[in-house]
Order: structure tokens, then sequence, then C-alpha cells
């Protein structure tokens, strides 16, 4: 949980919508977040860029 009161979900979820970091490599991070354990599917609702949800649905089977 972080101060915004969510977590790295909620954060790649911002950040890949409104491109924080012009040109941002979201996808990669999605990648490292699910390498390190993040699920792909959650019980909250979150909306990602076109290019995270495909890294997300590539992992879900």
């Amino acid at each position: 949980m972080h101060g915004y009161g969510d977590n790295a979900v909620g954060t790649l979820s911002f950040a890949s919508r409104n491109d924080t970091v012009p040109g941002g490599d979201y996808a990669h991070c999605a990648e490292l977040l699910i390498a390190a354990g993040m699920p792909t599917t959650f019980e909250k609702e979150y909306a990602f860029s076109d290019e995270v949800t495909m890294v997300l649905e590539s992992h879900r089977g």
C-alpha cells in the first residue's frame, strides 16, 4: 500500500494510461512485476494501456 491508497498495480494502471514518463516502457514494467509475483487478475477493477493489457492477457493463459 502506498500513500495514494493503492499498490503497484494501481500505479501501473495510472502511469500506463497517463504516460507519466513519456516513452515509458509500461509493458516491460508489467512483465517485471509479473516475474516478481504480481497476479494477472485483480479483485479491484483497473484500466491499463492497450500494451499492458496485452501483456496481462498473455500471462493469463
